[in-house]
């Protein structure tokens, strides 16, 4: 615990723990105690470096800003606040988000702008509620495909991403021309695969090929071998056959 335990705020009548600006690093028991109750909790503006795992029991959390804090990752156990709609982190040190996230079918904001996010799980963009999501100012490489089936997203900004292939940075904040750029990606994703599938197949011949060559070679050469040894054996066979019939004249 921190030495400002004893001021430690409560939960206030409407299910929200307010712990904005208060310099903590750690949460007091006391919010455990409230996993009943807890349905909004603001972390944000504090020097928390890690977000417990025991989050996953505040199971009518709706809210969570840890926006501004020093977390490198998010527990697994976020996953399992099903009712989650609003999930603020922005401003950590966050390198990735949990694939778990999907599970979190009822989420509708995901606002992580200004850590070192380099990927985005495909199964987050398939939020069926997800309607604001902001990744500026990460470290994305490329954005999911998926994205461009993901209608419900109205608000998307991925800009601030200086190594991100996928969409074109004037695009980057605008929520129907990174789907179409997400669309995109993936046909010529899709061409590449088709390439390569015929290029797999034009080896697999040409080796077929090269095996069936290599036996036509072979059994050639046996067979310029063996005649080459029946036609040193003719002149010693045929002598001996003249010889013969000489032998047998020269009896009768």
């Amino acid at each position: 615990m921190d030495e400002y335990d004893d001021d430690f705020p409560s939960l206030d009548e409407d299910g929200k723990l307010d712990l904005r600006h208060g310099m903590w690093s750690s949460l007091d028991d006391r919010v455990w105690e409230w996993h009943a109750r807890i349905v909004v909790l603001d972390m944000s503006n504090n020097n928390f470096a890690v977000l417990p795992r025991e989050v996953g029991r505040l199971k009518v959390l709706r809210e969570l800003d840890i926006s501004n804090n020093k977390m490198e990752f998010l527990p697994v156990e976020l996953a399992t606040c099903a009712r989650l709609r609003v999930l603020h982190a922005g401003g950590n040190g966050l390198r990735s988000l949990p694939a778990e996230l999907q599970q979190l079918t009822l989420l509708e904001e995901l606002v992580a702008p200004d850590n070192a996010i380099t990927t985005l799980p495909t199964g987050i963009v398939k939020l069926p509620r997800l309607t604001v999501l902001d990744l500026a100012r990460n470290d994305l490489r490329r954005l999911p495909p998926e994205l461009a089936d993901s209608p419900s997203l109205e608000d998307i900004d991925v800009s601030g991403n200086e190594r991100l292939e996928t969409v074109p940075a004037p695009m980057r904040m605008n929520a129907e021309l990174i789907r179409w750029a997400c669309g995109r990606d993936r046909e010529r994703a899709r061409g590449e695969a088709d390439l390569r599938a015929a290029n797999e197949e034009l080896e697999l011949l040409c080796r077929a090929y090269d095996t069936e060559r290599l036996a036509l070679r072979e059994e050639a050469a046996r067979l310029r071998a063996e005649n080459r040894e029946l036609s040193a054996q003719m002149p010693r066979r045929y002598m001996r056959l003249q010889a013969a019939c000489a032998s047998c004249c020269a009896v009768m």
